[in-house]
């Protein structure tokens, strides 16, 4: 006989809710405020770890855009390219951003 979703959250199996990248668990639970309050944290606990991941996404791209400035700077000092370059590379770079 199939469950229905009252069968569900009597018995304490778990909803999962699918995301584009993941997938959420909610165990269930016979109080409805319970169940609501524990999806209500399980959700808050993936849009965090979503920001965490944008946010270590940014500073890579950060990072990378600095090692490419004092790569600039260093070909700039060894007279590898000229000033005119380097301002037009730099130009570029900062565009970039």
């Amino acid at each position: 006989m199939r469950d229905n979703i009252f069968d569900k959250i009597i018995s304490g199996k778990t909803i999962v809710i699918k995301t584009n990248s993941s997938v959420i668990r909610v165990s269930c639970t016979a109080n409805s405020q319970e169940f609501v309050d524990s999806a209500l944290t399980e959700i808050k606990k993936y849009k965090q770890s979503v920001a965490n991941v944008n946010l270590k996404q940014e500073e890579n791209h950060f990072d990378i855009d600095v090692n490419k400035f004092q790569k600039l700077k260093e070909l700039l000092e060894q007279g590898l390219i000229t000033q005119e370059e380097f301002e037009k590379k730099r130009k570029e770079l900062l565009d970039n951003i």
